[in-house]
């Protein structure tokens, strides 16, 4: 899993540590204080968006449903009333946008 830090701490380190000191050691001291610095706490946010596709339902009617394209899961609302919502209540992908 990716580990993740807070760009002003870092930054912060890099304004403490640059005053006067050669290439080499300075970028010794930036990785260093990158190493020291502590995960940032994140988590990944699965993406994906609704497609339109059409399923065959319980009385071999072909209906259109969304399809999730992250996990492939469809839904099809409140009594077939088709709904985009923000999330996939499957996975929990944020929808919208895949990234």
């Amino acid at each position: 899993m990716a580990e993740h830090i807070e760009r002003d701490k870092l930054l912060y380190e890099f304004r403490e540590i640059m005053p006067d000191i050669g290439v080499n050691e300075l970028a010794d001291k930036l990785y260093n204080a990158a190493l020291d610095l502590p995960a940032a706490d994140v988590a990944e946010v699965k993406r994906g968006k609704w497609i339109e596709v059409q399923k065959e339902n319980i009385w071999n009617d072909i209906v259109p449903v969304l399809e999730c394209s992250a996990c492939g899961k469809y839904t099809v609302g409140t009594r077939g009333i088709m709904t985009k919502s923000n999330y996939c209540p499957n996975c929990g992908a944020k929808m919208g946008a895949e990234g």
